[in-house]
């Protein structure tokens, strides 16, 4: 997608309705996917779908601003530096990979430059790769084996160059 492209669809969004907010997200590449599954093979819970794997850059909730410019498409680069376990908005039991990623964190700060916010107080760059965890020994001792792996050899990966974004009406 280029610019213009990328101008229409958030003309698009916005003429859909204004109110509804934006969604921005990246997605894997293939060979960081196969990363990841090489990463999660033997976890002890329900894995993602892998087509459900992605990196939500913005969740702007609310009227969308006048004039924004959309960003360029970008390939982004991340580092896999830990999985966490973290409770959704559903109260459930979800493992998430946490990226550090100077590409993501620029993409994000110059969206909220444009007037955008977002609905979270800070950005934490994550992908979420399992769910309805069950917190046993198990499960912390799979966790804690891969992070001690993730320390000395953190994972990276790519985005594909097309940012995503859709309307939350």
């Amino acid at each position: 997608m280029n610019k213009i492209q990328a101008r229409i669809l958030y003309d698009d969004i916005r003429g859909s309705d204004s109110r509804g907010g934006l969604y921005v997200w990246v997605d894997p590449s293939d060979s960081s996917v196969l990363q990841i599954q090489k990463l999660m093979k033997g976890a002890p819970f329900k894995l993602r779908d892998t087509t459900e794997y992605h990196t939500t850059v913005l969740y702007h909730q609310g009227v969308l601003p006048h004039g924004v410019k959309v960003p360029i498409d970008r390939e982004c680069k991340a580092d896999i530096t830990k999985l966490l376990i973290w409770e959704d908005h559903k109260g459930r039991l979800i493992c998430v990979a946490s990226l550090y990623s100077p590409d993501l964190q620029a993409l994000h700060q110059e969206l909220l430059g444009e007037g955008l916010t977002h609905s979270f107080p800070t950005f934490e760059a994550h992908m979420s790769v399992g769910k309805d965890l069950k917190m046993d020994a198990k499960t912390r001792l799979w966790v804690d084996g891969r992070n001690e792996y993730l320390k000395v050899c953190p994972i990276p990966i790519v985005f594909d160059r097309n940012l995503k974004a859709a309307s939350l009406a």
